[in-house]
C-alpha cells in the first residue's frame, strides 16, 4: 500500500454453503477456457505428458494471480465501494496515483478486454459455421463471404449475447455482470459434465471414476450456486440446442425417405 496508510479489512461474508457454492461459481468464469490449451494437441511434442503439465501449470499460475489481485484490491478499496463500481481496478489506481495512471490503467483494461471477446467472439462463429457444416443447425449459418468468414455466424454470435445483456439491462451494471458471469459459466458447465462422464466411460481406472465422480460433484455444486435464474436459463438454452437439432435431423430423413428407391415387388 505504501505511505503508512492502513488496509481495509476484507469484510469477507459468512462462509455459508450457498456463498462458496456462488463463489465458486463466479471463480469458474474467471476460469472457463482452459480446455483450449489442449487444442493444438498434433502440434506438440509428446502431448500426453505437455499438455497436461502446462493445463495444470497455466491454470494454478492464473489463479494465484486472480487470487492476488483480487485480494490486493480488497486491501485498498472497501468492498462495498467495490461492489457499486464498474471500475474497480481504476478506482484504486486513481486513488493511489491519481486519475492519469487510472486512464492508462483503463486502456490497458479495455485492450485487453477486445483482445479477449475477438477470439470468443471469432470461435463463437467459427462453431456455428462447423455445426452448419454438420447440419446440427441452420445451413444459413455455413454461408462465407469472399474471404471466406462465415459471415452470419460471426452475426449471430455478437447479436444473440447483445440481445441477453439488453434483456436484462435492468439489473444494473454489477448485476447484470454477475447474472452474465453466473449464465456463462452454467453453460460451460454441460460441457465439462460431458467430457468428464466420457473420460469415466473411456478410461474405467479407478483413479479415473474417483475423478469423475469429484467433477461431477463439483458440476452440481457450481449448479446449485449459480442460483435459479441462470440455473433455469441455461436449460433453456442447452433445449432449444436440443430442438433445433432434433429438427434438422427430421428434416434430413424425411427426404431421404421420400425419395428411396421402391423394394423390388416379387
Amino acid at each position: 500500500i505504501g505511505h503508512g496508510q492502513p488496509v481495509q479489512p476484507l469484510d469477507q461474508p459468512p462462509a455459508t454453503v450457498g456463498n462458496v457454492a456462488t463463489a465458486a461459481a463466479l471463480c469458474l468464469f474467471a476460469l472457463t477456457g482452459f480446455e483450449y490449451a489442449l487444442s493444438p494437441v498434433g502440434k506438440i511434442r509428446d502431448p500426453q505428458r505437455n499438455l497436461v503439465r502446462g493445463l495444470l501449470i497455466g491454470v494454478a499460475v492464473v489463479a494465484l494471480i486472480y487470487l492476488v489481485t483480487s485480494v490486493s484490491l480488497s486491501l485498498i478499496v472497501p468492498n462495498r465501494d467495490i461492489a457499486g463500481s464498474s471500475a474497480p481496478f481504476a478506482n484504486a489506481i486513481a486513488a493511489k496515483w491519481g486519475e492519469g495512471a487510472a486512464v492508462a490503467a483503463s486502456g490497458a483494461i479495455a485492450v485487453s478486454a477486445v483482445g479477449a471477446l475477438i477470439p470468443a467472439t471469432l470461435a463463437v462463429g467459427e462453431m456455428l459455421y462447423s455445426m452448419a457444416l454438420r447440419h446440427d443447425v441452420p445451413g444459413a449459418f455455413a454461408r462465407t463471404n469472399r474471404y471466406e468468414a462465415p459471415y452470419l455466424a460471426l452475426l449471430a454470435g455478437l447479436g444473440l449475447p447483445s440481445l441477453l445483456l439488453l434483456l436484462n439491462a435492468s439489473k444494473g451494471t454489477a448485476g447484470l455482470f454477475t447474472f452474465i458471469t453466473l449464465l456463462a459459466s452454467d453453460a460451460v458447465l454441460y460441457l465439462y459434465a460431458a467430457a468428464t462422464i466420457a473420460a469415466a466411460i473411456k478410461d474405467r481406472r479407478p483413479t479415473t471414476t474417483v475423478a469423475a465422480i469429484v467433477g461431477i460433484g463439483f458440476v452440481l455444486f457450481a449448479f446449485y450456486g449459480s442460483g435459479g435464474e441462470a440455473f433455469l436459463l441455461s436449460i433453456g438454452l442447452v433445449v432449444s440446442g436440443v430442438l433445433v437439432h432434433l429438427i434438422k435431423r427430421g428434416r434430413r430423413s424425411t427426404p431421404q425417405a421420400a425419395t428411396a428407391p421402391a423394394a423390388p415387388r416379387g
